[in-house]
């Protein structure tokens, strides 16, 4: 790596596929990962959508760019951003993040970090609308558009989302009812 911080992105974004290139899936899963990594290692931004059983709006993200992670918040709505550096659940969002962090700490300044990487969970499967689904929309249009993937003006409308660690989550069933 030279001393241009977007020279070496170009680099280690060509290395990342020609590591890419040379894996040999084993399983059709493995394939799939494969080929979604493929189609979005060297993308600035990646957002892995989703929609749990039972939640309320949330997503995941690194400490990596907190101004980005403010700005999803604002901009969808989200209740809550876990954040997280290494979960060690090999999430997707983290396969994007995890690799420049690692060469940032041992190349330092040299390598930016490029890549904004999150899961952003739409609540839950019972909460669906026609009229929720034009909200996020607009949400994440606004998102895209304050970090310039689109033209036109972001407009926030929301507050923050409450920033917690990932570590301090667990998921707890209820043994029985009343609970």
């Amino acid at each position: 790596l030279g001393d241009d911080p977007q020279a070496n992105t170009a680099t280690i974004r060509a290395a990342f596929a020609a590591a890419l290139a040379r894996v040999k899936p084993e399983t059709e899963v493995d394939e799939l990962r494969i080929r979604l990594m493929q189609g979005s290692h060297d993308a600035d931004f990646v957002l892995d959508l989703h929609c749990d059983h039972r939640a309320v709006m949330h997503f995941y993200a690194s400490n990596a760019q907190p101004e980005i992670t403010r700005l999803l918040g604002r901009c969808t709505g989200s209740i809550l951003a876990l954040i997280e550096d290494v979960s060690g659940g090999n999430a997707f969002d983290e396969a994007h993040t995890a690799p420049w962090r690692a060469l940032r700490e041992r190349f330092g300044n040299r390598v930016p970090t490029p890549c904004f990487s999150t899961t952003l969970e739409y609540r839950g499967q019972g909460d669906v609308s026609d009229a929720m689904a034009m909200r996020d929309a607009v949400g994440l249009m606004a998102f895209l558009a304050g970090v310039g993937a689109l033209t036109s003006d972001p407009t926030p409308a929301h507050g923050p989302a409450e920033e917690l660690p990932l570590a301090g989550a667990v998921e707890f069933i209820a043994p029985i009812g009343g609970i």
